[in-house]
């Protein structure tokens, strides 16, 4: 599993067949990450933990 808030992080967790999860921290930022592949995205760090557990 790859935790990453930019697009680039999203493309390195699909080049290695792992799963991700975005941090959108900044406004808007949630698309772009949803648009790069990642498998869940979040804009708060109690959401993250919340993801985290799902996916694993």
């Amino acid at each position: 599993m790859l935790i990453g808030d930019s697009g680039f992080d999203m493309e390195a967790a699909i080049n290695a067949g792992a799963r991700s999860i975005a941090y959108a921290n900044e406004p808007g930022k949630d698309v772009t990450l949803a648009q790069a592949g990642a498998d869940a995205v979040t804009d708060s760090m109690r959401k993250l933990v919340e993801a985290v557990a799902a996916v694993v």
